[in-house]
């Protein structure tokens, strides 16, 4: 499971044995995360990586960004249920990191 946190402006990035409970925003499994594949690598390509298996630090305009990719990627995988399913959860992800005004951060458990 890859667990994403808020990391809100005077944060320091918490470590993967201690992250702050009360900034979770979320999760994604293996599944939903191959299912988005195609929507992360075009973050790659904006110069912005959340990988599964390696734990990863996101600036707040970095996660702005994202968050456009994914709006506009959003036609590329509607016509697999199960990536819309996974595409929605991860959206909830990013809008409640947008609406804290904060970047993220994801450890892989």
């Amino acid at each position: 499971m890859l667990d994403i946190y808020a990391l809100e402006a005077g944060d320091s990035a918490p470590g993967s044995n201690s992250p702050d409970e009360n900034k979770w925003l979320g999760s994604i499994g293996l599944d939903e995360h191959k299912r988005l594949l195609l929507l992360f690598k075009k973050c790659e390509s904006a110069g912005i990586r959340l990988s599964y298996f390696e734990d990863s630090v996101l600036s707040l305009e970095e996660v702005r960004i994202m968050n456009e990719v994914f709006d506009k990627g959003f036609d590329e995988i509607e016509g697999d249920p199960r990536a819309v399913n996974a595409y929605e959860k991860f959206k909830k992800i990013l809008s409640a990191a947008l609406y804290k005004n904060a970047g993220m951060a994801s450890f892989c458990d």
